[in-house]
């Protein structure tokens, strides 16, 4: 018997898929809270007779995806977490070794403002490489086979019903 795949299994297996290459895509030393591979999930739902897929990723995304230019002013709260975890390079040394050990987290949060205004984040493509024209292409000739395949079963269930 012909196994037909339906429109929820091409997105849950899109889903599973995407979720696995941007979590391997991902740099470690790019995500050191691990806030953003966490984030990353994504959920299929039906809403009346739409189907709703939902890629989801920390708000964040796009600035690792794509790294900022010098003059990017990133808020100090963003910052917080990430140098909890972090360990803190300075630019430059204006601080005897001993004292950079005694510094706030906001201080180091405002260090890395500072750094990221000055020279930007450099990009990572982590999402770029994944999420690509090529993929969104094959999921669309998925879904247009699967639409014609879910179409065929209410057919027949609708008419063994009768």
């Amino acid at each position: 018997m012909e196994h037909l795949t339906t429109v929820n299994e091409v997105l849950d297996k899109f889903g599973r898929e995407v979720v696995s290459a941007l979590g391997r895509s991902l740099p470690r030393e790019k995500d050191a809270s691990g806030e953003l591979r966490d984030s990353i999930k994504f959920k299929v739902r039906r809403v009346g007779g739409d189907i709703i897929f939902e890629l989801i990723l920390a708000d964040y995304y796009l600035d690792v995806d794509e790294g900022s230019k010098k003059g990017t002013r990133v808020d100090v709260e963003s910052l917080l977490d990430w140098v909890k975890v972090k360990p803190l390079h300075l630019q430059f040394k204006t601080l005897p070794f001993k004292d950079i050990a005694k510094l706030t987290d906001l201080q180091r949060a405002k260090s890395k403002q500072f750094t990221i205004n000055k020279f930007g984040i450099k990009e990572t493509n982590f999402y770029s490489k994944v999420v690509t024209r090529a993929r969104l292409d094959k999921l669309q000739t998925d879904l247009a086979k699967a639409a014609k395949n879910d179409i065929l079963i209410q057919i027949r269930t609708n008419g063994d019903n009768n």
